[in-house]
């Protein structure tokens, strides 16, 4: 299970120490701005797109609930009707 996590996360620092030693030998210093322009784009992404995905989440959920709702009550619309019968 820590192999699932792990993984990925060494193979990624593994990824990103090789790229940017080839960076820094093709750009110097400036490497660096890859990294911190990437960081960037994907905070603006989350900042800009937030409340529509958590709108879109909760909309989601909403419809899940619904339809959980209307199987429970169909469920003990039965269970009535069964406990009706047994009485009688």
């Amino acid at each position: 299970r820590k192999l699932l996590v792990l993984l990925p996360m060494w193979c990624s620092f593994l990824l990103g120490t090789t790229l940017g030693a080839y960076l820094y030998t093709e750009m110097g210093v400036e490497a660096l701005l890859v990294p911190s322009g990437f960081t960037f784009t994907i905070g603006a992404m989350y900042t800009l797109f937030r409340q529509t995905l958590k709108g879109f989440l909760k909309e989601i959920d909403r419809e899940r609930l619904n339809t959980d709702m209307h199987k429970m009550q169909s469920t003990l619309e039965r269970a009535q009707n069964l406990l009706r019968e047994f009485n009688q």
